[in-house]
């Protein structure tokens, strides 16, 4: 993969986030100067590195929402204390009979959400009450997956941010009304990946390879935009999506077993999936004119779930990012909270 190109001769679109409540394709500016910070590390921000799923004493200002197929991610931000606190939970939910939710112990009733009608569990608590809902069943993410999870782990802010796979971008304006309507007030989308190159301190160039367990994202960025045309997203080549298919079993199961390092399948996974990712990601339409430019890339960056299980401990020509699962929610999550702070300071040199 260090061979990799990028295009640098094509119209280039700057995204980052598109609120809902805006109409038209407007896109938020990612600041020279906060990046340069991101770079040099010159932040006050402290990562709390505990799960708060439940935890309802601290008060947030925003969350961001990484909803994937393996895990979600959840990054809450406090303004007032200057922390990002993140954690992740399987991404299982349950519907739970009526019968069963009365029999709950008081600790699950208060972990229960009503969507629809009915009472769902989400994360951990899922995997032991009710009926699990299949997380690959048709329009499953913006039907039950953001809700239940939004409702669940991030019912108490106003303002949400959600990551978003290329490949589910045409759905944000379902996903947001359905969003406001259970309470949120301002919902904001993120393509998947950006926050991985955040984490990656926001090189000018570089292709990120966002590796979840159903869908793999390509970002390429060029003089740090988005280069729209040449991005793209492979739904169904992620890495559970891979052993589903190799192995022909339940990928609910392999899931599990991968997480609990199960030896044989990660094993063929470090053998076998990297190449094979690369053989399908260099057929794409985009990658095939992204190469034909001619220019080198200036950073290859690795990141979801599936960074993991990278074959080659220190790869050259390839960085994976710290904590590849999270770095799409720590990503965005840190570089708000810089906006934040710059803003904060700004404000007090004019007093």
């Amino acid at each position: 993969m260090n061979e990799m190109k990028i295009q640098n001769e094509v119209q280039t679109t700057e995204v980052l986030t598109e609120p809902q409540a805006q109409t038209a394709e407007t896109q938020t500016e990612i600041s020279d100067e906060n990046l340069k910070d991101l770079r040099r590390e010159k932040t006050q921000i402290r990562i709390k590195r505990k799960p708060l799923p439940l935890d309802r004493s601290a008060y947030f200002d925003f969350a961001v929402l990484d909803p994937g197929y393996g895990n979600v991610k959840v990054a809450k931000v406090s303004l007032e204390e200057k922390k990002v606190y993140y954690f992740m939970t399987p991404s299982i939910i349950s519907e739970i009979p009526e019968w069963q939710y009365e029999t709950l112990s008081d600790i699950g009733q208060s972990a229960s959400v009503f969507y629809k009608g009915k009472y769902y569990l989400a994360g951990l608590l899922a995997t032991s009450y009710g009926f699990r809902k299949p997380t690959l069943i048709e329009n499953f993410l913006e039907e039950y997956g953001i809700p239940v999870f939004a409702l669940s782990f991030c019912k108490d802010v106003k303002k949400i941010f959600i990551t978003l796979s290329i490949s589910d971008w045409h759905k944000r304006e379902k996903i947001a009304a359905i969003l406001k309507e259970l309470g949120f007030e301002e919902v904001i989308f993120v393509v998947q990946g950006l926050g991985i190159w955040l984490c990656a301190k926001a090189p000018s160039d570089a292709v990120v390879v966002d590796v979840g367990f159903n869908t793999v994202d390509v970002l390429i960025i060029n003089d740090r935009k988005v280069v729209r045309e040449l991005c793209f997203s492979i739904k169904e080549y992620g890495l559970i999506s891979f052993l589903e298919k190799l192995t022909k079993d339940d990928p609910y199961l392999l899931a599990m077993k991968l997480e609990q390092g199960d030896p044989e399948l990660t094993q063929k996974v470090k053998k076998y999936y990297f190449p094979w990712l690369e053989e399908q990601m260099q057929v794409r339409p985009e990658w095939r004119r992204f190469v034909k430019s001619g220019r080198i890339i200036g950073k290859f960056i690795l990141g979801g779930g599936g960074a993991r299980f990278f074959p080659i401990e220190n790869p050259e020509g390839v960085f994976i990012v710290k904590d590849p699962e999270l770095a799409n929610v720590e990503g965005v999550a840190k570089y708000y909270l810089n906006e934040y702070l710059k803003a904060e300071k700004e404000s007090l040199r004019t007093i």
